[in-house]
């Protein structure tokens, strides 16, 4: 493998790195908006079986 080689995929593997970092931080970023207005998923779940053993 030659050095300019190397070094470019050294700078890919970074940018993938780098990439997958970011969309992690969105998605994280996503899932506390979504809980803060809409509530966990898990709430949904609740509420929805308590008002089936309800009725």
């Amino acid at each position: 493998m030659t050095t300019a080689t190397a070094q470019q995929l050294e700078e890919f593997v970074q940018d993938v790195l780098i990439t997958i970092h970011a969309n992690i931080r969105d998605l994280e970023e996503k899932k506390a908006f979504a809980e803060r207005y809409v509530g966990p998923p898990y709430r949904a779940r609740l509420h929805r079986r308590s008002t089936l053993q309800l009725h």
